[in-house]
């Protein structure tokens, strides 16, 4: 709950072209996606949690009285798509 009202008041004053960079623990960040998506982050089970170095990206709903206020665009997304699931568990070489 903290979080999304963090999230809330620093992207309030946000314009369509901003963006809001927020960095923390990635069960912080999951729950935080859930509840601003509406959903209980104690009783919901259908987002995994992030991997090390990688990131989500939600953007706000544009439609006039969307619900849930936020949708998510992308998650669980880094290098590991270039680079192999395992890379940052096995560190980089180059």
């Amino acid at each position: 709950e903290r979080m999304v009202a963090a999230i809330e008041d620093l992207g309030a004053d946000l314009g369509s072209k901003d963006t809001l960079v927020l960095v923390s623990h990635g069960a912080a960040i999951t729950c935080a996606i859930m509840g601003l998506l509406g959903q209980d982050p104690a009783n919901w089970r259908g987002m995994g949690g992030l991997q090390n170095v990688h990131w989500s990206v939600v953007g706000r709903n544009t439609a006039k009285d969307a619900s849930p206020g936020w949708r998510l665009e992308e998650h669980n997304v880094g290098l590991s798509a270039l680079h192999g699931s395992q890379t940052w568990a096995n560190g980089i070489t180059n």
